[in-house]
């Protein structure tokens, strides 16, 4: 393990310039220019294997620490850049060594400047391999806002369309953009049965408002400790302190983990919580365009989530595959549905989330097929 980003980054750009000049000729480029959604990759890198391709990934330092290919066997090859290297890499001819480039994020916040912006718009175009190449957009409607001259130069609006991919299938201004939802994580237990104890909530995400609604939970938690045995662990960085004032004794906050202890947590609950509410507006992009992380872990852990309807409508859940609540007032008791939910019907939940897993992934890989075979005719 190296011992600092630069010098993780001095050996991995060594490696990659050295690599260059060798790639099998049918490899693909994944470039994830942000410092986090690492989470993503495993998923992305699934569906070009699935295809028969090999696979080289370049990321930031940030991403390539978190391990995100832990559960995987055959590691993709994994390259550190910083933003600016990255940015001279697909600016360069060594692009056209790839069949395909695919930038599995756009829209990007620069913090040194306080900025969004396109990452696309920091280089002479679309990152392009042989079949040409694809950006993934993380909340289309976000981007679309921010960046009006997509939509008002015919050019810019067909050109935009014709290369994007979103986590869900998005439609808007007369345009669908197909989805390409990265739910594979490597080798994971997915779920099937009960624990055998109490049961095991879990909620992964920041610890701010802006993303979950925590308050909500501890409300619900200390009137359903009363009645139910169950513990609910907390993931994430803690950002807004006072959130964490009085919480019930069934909450366990778990911190930051690393992908491996997150992936062994998943493994071992029952439920997952997205704690998303229309009520709270810095939740509402999540059903515009912007699909939350907790969508992925479900599919990929077969693990039911806890969910507001709103939400499982836009992301195709429904009660044959989620526990689906109504008003935020209602989540208490959803959760105790959860708890004492019959072993058989939880099974069917699995086998029914399972199914829908499938769906998803089967959509998502001919979609990507098919952006490849029109760049080969």
């Amino acid at each position: 393990m190296f011992r600092n980003w630069r010098e993780c980054l001095l050996a991995t750009v060594h490696q990659f310039l050295y690599a260059i000049r060798r790639i099998p000729r049918k490899t693909v480029l994944l470039v994830e220019p942000q410092p986090w959604h690492g989470e993503i990759l495993p998923g992305f890198a699934k569906y070009f294997t699935d295809l028969g391709y090999s696979v080289d990934v370049v990321v930031r330092y940030a991403n390539y620490a978190d391990n995100p290919f832990c559960r995987f066997d055959s590691k993709p090859n994994l390259f550190v850049f910083t933003l600016w290297g990255m940015k001279r890499l697909l600016s360069s001819s060594c692009l056209q060594k790839y069949e395909y480039v695919l930038l599995t994020s756009d829209l990007m916040y620069l913090a040194e400047y306080s900025h969004w912006a396109r990452f696309v718009y920091l280089l002479p175009e679309v990152p392009q391999g042989r079949l040409g190449g694809s950006f993934v957009e993380h909340d289309v409607q976000l981007c679309l806002k921010r960046h009006p001259k997509i939509l008002n130069d015919i050019g810019n609006c067909k050109r935009y369309f014709s290369q994007v991919f979103a986590l869900t299938a998005v439609e808007t201004v007369n345009h669908k953009v197909q989805m390409l939802n990265p739910h594979y994580f490597g080798e994971v237990s997915k779920r099937k049965e009960l624990n055998p104890g109490k049961r095991i909530f879990v909620s992964i995400g920041r610890i701010s408002r802006k993303t979950r609604s925590y308050d909500s939970l501890w409300g619900s938690l200390r009137e359903l400790s009363r009645k139910c045995d169950c513990e609910v662990w907390i993931i994430g960085t803690v950002e807004e302190r006072e959130l964490l004032c009085d919480l019930p004794d069934c909450v366990r906050l778990l911190g930051r983990l690393s992908f491996s202890e997150m992936y062994s947590r998943l493994e071992c609950a029952d439920f997952l919580l997205p704690l998303l509410s229309p009520n709270v507006e810095a939740h509402r992009h999540y059903l515009h365009g912007c699909t939350s992380g907790s969508r992925q872990l479900s599919l990929g852990f077969c693990l039911p989530m806890v969910i507001q309807k709103d939400f499982a409508d836009v992301y195709g859940f429904d009660s044959t595959n989620a526990v689906v609540y109504e008003d935020d007032a209602d989540l208490g008791a959803a959760m105790q549905l959860a708890i004492t939910m019959p072993p058989d019907e939880y099974a069917d939940l699995c086998k029914s989330l399972d199914v829908m897993r499938q769906r998803v992934y089967d959509e998502s890989l001919c979609n990507l097929k098919m952006r490849l075979e029109v760049r080969r005719c």
